[in-house]
């Protein structure tokens, strides 16, 4: 089993009466390497908090949380940020490409980041690694057929090719996980379809399991394993 969830509950702080507010409460989750899963349910039922929790972005109150054999719960946040950067890819509501960066530079960067060179460092020259980086974007953005914005910048893209690049960038290190917050909330139904459609291509094509939390039921039938979140209490 790739994710398994026990007993999980989740919030915030209320820092005026000190108590703490539900966000959301689960009682059990299981999904298996390949599971595709829509997480479906109106603002504020806790899809993005659960996604948070899964990226290792967030901790739970209670529960436990295990991506791959390991309870990320139990993590230290250095430990958090180095599961993030080997295991899950992440296309966020707000795409955070760096507008001083080219296209090319935002997918360099989150490779290293990840630490998908130093991986090799005592193998190979950093000069034959930053080759292998650049090819390895090249022939994605070649596939997601926006090759020819390699050195454009993010404010020179439409929301097609930008979303197209925050695709790239999450499963451009082959994560095992990849998910998606809201990705075609903001699109007509031709792009929210292109949208979808090209998630569940790149997880394929790179063996990872995608999960996208959304209100969007335009998508549902896209999915064959659902998780409907409620409203929390």
């Amino acid at each position: 089993m790739l994710i398994q969830i026990n007993h999980l509950s989740a919030g915030y702080l209320n820092r005026k009466n000190a108590t703490m507010t539900s966000v959301i409460a689960l009682d059990r989750l299981d999904i298996a390497c390949g599971q595709h899963t829509l997480l479906l349910g109106p603002s504020g039922c806790g899809k993005t908090t659960l996604l948070n929790i899964l990226a290792c972005l967030a901790r739970p109150i209670t529960g436990d949380v295990t991506i791959d054999s390991v309870r990320v719960d139990l993590l230290s946040e250095a430990k958090r940020d180095h599961f993030r950067g080997q295991k899950i890819g992440l296309v966020m509501q707000r795409l955070h490409l760096i507008a001083a960066l080219t296209v090319s530079d935002n997918l360099l960067l989150a490779q290293r980041l990840a630490g998908a060179a130093k991986d090799h460092a005592a193998h190979s020259s950093d000069r034959t690694n930053s080759t292998n980086s650049t090819n390895s974007i090249n022939v994605m953005l070649e596939k997601l057929g926006i090759a020819h914005k390699a050195k454009s910048y993010p404010r020179e893209l439409s929301q097609g090719e930008a979303q197209r690049v925050a695709i790239a960038r999450a499963v451009l290190n082959k994560p095992l996980l990849v998910l998606a917050d809201e990705p075609t909330s903001a699109l007509d139904d031709h792009h929210a379809e292109a949208a979808i459609s090209l998630l569940f291509e790149q997880a394929e094509e790179h063996g990872a399991t995608l999960i996208v939390a959304t209100h969007d039921a335009r998508i549902k039938s896209r999915f064959t394993h659902i998780v409907q979140l409620g409203q929390s209490a």
